[in-house]
């Protein structure tokens, strides 16, 4: 049976920095051998709480890679170290493998930054 296999691979983010408006990169990749209807969801969480969500608006052919972008703020005066990415997160999609549809990664967010400064010490991620 011909299906998609979707994956994340990777999460980043534009800079390390709290209290800055910050941009959550998910990449996304239809590793099976047919094409992924568009309308799939990825979502992100911070520290398991859910921060964005959203529709892939476009089919995602087989071997193809894409990308859905996410708005997010970190808190400088707390420690949020785990990004967790899904797609396919309500299973609208019959894939070939359906148990590698999440991947999350630790980062450390530095304490926000004076003007004309920038970032020393690196808020701990427990």
């Amino acid at each position: 049976r011909k299906l998609p296999d979707l994956t994340i691979f990777p999460i980043s983010v534009d800079h390390f920095n709290g209290d800055m408006l910050n941009k959550i990169h998910v990449k996304v990749e239809n590793n099976g051998v047919a094409a992924a209807p568009k309308g799939f969801v990825v979502k992100v969480y911070v520290d398991d709480i859910l921060v964005g969500e959203g529709p892939y608006d476009s089919d995602l052919a087989s071997g193809a890679k894409g990308e859905k972008i996410f708005d997010y703020t970190f808190p400088g005066a707390k420690s949020y170290g785990i990004i967790k990415a899904a797609v396919d997160a309500t299973n609208l999609v019959t894939e070939l493998n359906e148990k590698n549809n999440e991947m999350q990664h630790t980062i450390s967010i530095y304490a926000p930054a004076t003007s004309n400064t920038q970032p020393t010490e690196p808020v701990k991620i427990k």
